[in-house]
């Protein structure tokens, strides 16, 4: 993630579970440096500002947990609660809010929030979902939810500021994690591992949906990481079937191609 120019922090889990941060400040990259806690699944980092950073994980007691980066120290880390089933997803839609996702054991979308001042209860956003939570924000009081439903087609959900919508699904064949993210306001884009272990893409560009198109002719290994490059420009990485770092950008409307970036990988580093 990124709260800066020239400013990148990444965050991983070592084989004791504990979470890892380094980062790079314009020049160099820092030591690795282990923030500790007790971790069942990744971390997903999210920034409300510039030196502002807060991490979400969910613990091996299923519980969420958190941390944050006040710009001068971390914090110790503390339980939100909760018995959660999947990773933890978390999205800013404005200033002092903080919106996180993840999975019950009942397979429901489990929902809490911070409001500036505190943290409110778990809730239910009902849902039958297979698979872990995407969140995107493309403005003020709109948050757009994505997951894999019973029948492998992806699901969307949606908070105007008011109400939420859905789950309403968007047909295709998921047969991985979901990537969504937003290059402008009213605009998004998922992408998913499908068929063939093709990723294939599915845009929102005010109305009405496009239909899913393949991405390319690379097969590949890993569920996709889609991230924002600046202006129109979006990039897409996935690991292919050898294994390798596969990445694709997009500048405006046109793919420029997939290309290899080596490595010996087994997944993209997510949720950083």
């Amino acid at each position: 993630m990124s709260w800066g120019p020239n400013r990148i922090d990444v965050f991983a889990l070592n084989g004791e579970n504990n979470c890892l941060h380094i980062f790079w400040n314009g020049n160099s990259w820092s030591n690795w440096e282990n923030l500790k806690g007790n971790f069942a699944s990744g971390i997903k980092a999210v920034t409300l500002g510039p030196n502002q950073i807060y991490l979400f994980g969910r613990g091996l007691d299923t519980a969420a947990w958190y941390n944050w980066w006040d710009g001068k120290s971390w914090h110790n880390w503390e339980t939100l609660g909760g018995m959660l089933n999947s990773g933890i997803e978390a999205v800013s839609m404005d200033t002092n809010r903080l919106d996180l996702f993840a999975l019950g054991f009942d397979n429901s979308c489990q929902h809490m929030w911070w409001d500036g001042t505190s943290w409110s209860a778990w809730e239910n956003l009902g849902g039958v979902l297979t698979g872990p939570i995407c969140a995107v924000s493309w403005g003020p009081n709109r948050i757009d939810l994505f997951a894999k439903g019973l029948h492998n087609e992806l699901l969307q959900k949606w908070w105007d500021g008011s109400t939420w919508f859905g789950w309403g699904s968007l047909d295709g064949v998921i047969t991985g994690e979901i990537s969504c993210v937003s290059t402008a306001l009213n605009s998004l884009d998922v992408f998913a591992q499908g068929t063939g272990n093709y990723i294939y893409g599915r845009r929102w560009n005010s109305f009405p949906w496009e239909d899913w198109k393949q991405i390319g002719s690379t097969q590949v290994f890993s569920a996709p990481f889609a991230a924002l490059g600046g202006g129109n420009w979006l990039d897409l990485l996935a690991v292919g079937v050898d294994n390798t770092l596969r990445h694709q950008a997009r500048s405006g409307n046109n793919w420029l191609g997939w290309e290899s970036q080596g490595g010996a990988l087994v997944n993209v580093v997510r949720n950083s």
